[in-house]
């Protein structure tokens, strides 16, 4: 076994070809291999805490950065070659490293270095990997792709050659994950409201005098319950992903009202008398699919000319209020005239199941 700039040569049988390893585990092999000995002491290998650990971490991308090793894809494909060659080869990981406790810290070593590239690729929270952006469906949509690749590498085997092989070629598509691992969903609803009434609050103070008033929350209201841009995209989810964000949506809709509607009088839900009700005839649209609302208006104006007066003198506040007390649930009046100005692109298709 010789050590070259960070390659490890090793030798087990005179007959076959030496194995050529590159990259940190090659590293970690010579520093197991020098560790208590008197070798290992003059080159200060000591790896008995985290702390000494993490030097050693640091030491050596200080000194593969001429190599361009150092950070994930790189440390991946180091790996990956690793694995090929044991699989080629009658040499098996225990002969490499015939010690057990030896061969132990070897395998911590290399699972605690790549558990810390991943973490620098990936951040140690979704919104440090994916940053924010308006509206909040639009970063959650980018971030459930995001997590369904971050969650791999999380849970990444370094040892098992399958799995580091695989990671190698190009992904499956997967059903996007709405499950971030270590986060709340309360603190990324939180950390956004944040983020957004921050950014808004600077764009106003671009003008001068400018404050931000009612109207400025209608609208932020309004694009942040309109979903219906999406709909291309989630058409490809399974039913079980539809419901997992749905049930995203709905929770961030209650929040973002909770949070936009006590401060502003004008956003709070009109009470005026109700004049429509539901009949026997149409199903009550889903709730924020401002496209079913569209066609149940048409619908239902063709045979009940009651309806259709009242749609057709009143403004779309007034209609909207009628509406979310016949359906049970918040009809807002920005999507829906977005959604009644919008021309299907499938008419015959029904949005009333």
């Amino acid at each position: 076994m010789r050590y070259e700039a960070h390659r490890m040569i090793v030798s087990i049988r005179p007959d076959e070809e030496p194995l050529d390893f590159g990259g940190f585990f090659a590293a970690a092999m010579m520093a197991v291999s020098l560790v208590h000995t008197d070798e290992g002491d003059a080159r200060g290998i000591t790896l008995d805490s985290d702390e000494t650990i993490a030097r050693f971490f640091d030491c050596y991308e200080d000194e593969v950065l001429r190599d361009d090793w150092g950070y994930l894809r790189a440390e991946q494909m180091q790996l990956h070659d690793v694995h090929v060659q044991l699989a080629v080869s009658t040499v098996t990981l225990q002969q490499l490293c015939p010690n057990a406790r030896l061969l132990t810290l070897l395998m911590r070593l290399v699972e605690s270095y790549m558990h810390r590239l991943v973490k620098e690729e990936f951040g140690e929270h979704i919104w440090d990997r994916q940053p924010w952006k308006v509206p909040f469906a639009q970063w959650l949509w980018s971030a459930v792709q995001l997590e369904t690749i971050r969650q791999r590498y999380l849970h990444t085997n370094w040892f098992d050659a399958a799995t580091v092989m695989a990671l190698a070629d190009a992904p499956e598509e997967e059903q996007p994950t709405f499950f971030f691992e270590g986060e709340k969903a309360e603190d990324i609803l939180s950390r956004y409201f944040q983020w957004l009434s921050t950014e808004y609050e600077a764009q106003t103070k671009e003008f001068p005098g400018a404050q931000i008033t009612g109207e400025d929350r209608e609208f932020i209201l309004s694009q942040e319950t309109d979903f219906a841009f999406l709909d291309d995209e989630l058409s490809a989810l399974s039913p079980e992903q539809r419901r997992l964000w749905q049930q995203w949506l709905d929770t961030w809709t209650d929040f973002i009202r909770d949070k936009l509607a006590p401060a502003t009088p004008g956003l709070a839900h009109k009470k005026s008398r109700q004049e429509l009700f539901l009949d026997t005839v149409l199903p009550v649209p889903q709730q924020n699919s401002y496209a079913a609302v569209r066609e149940y208006i048409r619908e239902r104006s063709k045979y009940d000319k009651e309806f259709q007066k009242f749609v057709q003198s009143r403004k779309r506040t007034e209609l909207c209020d009628q509406l979310s007390s016949m359906f049970g649930w918040y009809v807002d009046p920005n999507p829906l005239g977005k959604s009644l100005n919008r021309r299907l692109k499938h008419p015959k298709k029904s949005h009333l199941q």
